[in-house]
């Protein structure tokens, strides 16, 4: 993670950002919802994320028109969220452990009173506390690892389970027809052999009648 801050590629999104973020002027698009808020409508119910910010970004700052296009709000809402996209991009691909927060204010920077992109109000979070969101969301994902890892191993082991009992009930079923019909030749050939010998006693009888 230290050695993407101290990368050139990131040193260099970094300069150019604090330079945009001195005349950062945006108007958003969704009425009195706060980002806080339209980030929250984001969240998946099964998996608990929420969008990464390029997206709220993109969410907050656009409308349909009627065309039903998605048109900006202003050319500066635009060029952040290409900003937004670029570093969610690169954390992304390096595998950082950068939070939703760390990429807004990496890109947006902090204004004295409350955290920029979030509304009046919204204090930056410290570090610490960014940290323990970051690892909070580590543990969320391990445990649902975790927990499809596990759930996967339990179905592997049901299926082979199923598999084992169908095999059994299959030979049961394939013995007991064996079974019938070993037991239907016996007869047949009994029945054969008592009418042949029947047969054979009766010609030698006749035979031996004076």
């Amino acid at each position: 993670m230290m050695a993407y801050f101290s990368s050139d590629a990131f040193q260099k999104v970094s300069k150019r950002n604090a330079a945009n973020r001195a005349k950062l002027v945006t108007k958003h698009s969704c009425g009195t919802r706060s980002y806080v808020e339209v980030e929250e409508s984001t969240r998946d119910p099964e998996t608990g994320e929420k969008a990464p910010p390029d997206q709220v970004w993109l969410i907050q700052h656009t409308k349909k028109n009627k065309e039903g296009e998605l048109v900006w709000s202003d050319p500066k809402s635009k060029e952040i969220h290409e900003q937004l996209e670029e570093v969610v991009q690169q954390t992304q691909e390096n595998e950082s452990q950068m939070t939703r927060d760390d990429i807004l204010l990496q890109v947006l920077g902090q204004k004295s009173g409350y955290f920029r992109g979030k509304g009046v109000g919204k204090k930056a979070p410290s570090k610490r506390v960014r940290y323990n969101e970051n690892v909070q969301e580590e543990v969320q994902r391990a445990v649902e690892q975790a927990k499809e890892s596990l759930v996967d191993s339990i179905r592997e082991d049901v299926r082979a389970q199923l598999q084992d009992e169908v095999r059994a009930e299959i030979q049961a079923q394939m013995e007991e027809q064996v079974n019938e019909k070993v037991n239907a030749m016996i007869q047949a050939r009994f029945a054969a052999f008592f009418e042949t010998f029947s047969q054979s006693r009766a010609s030698s009888s006749s035979m031996h009648e004076p």
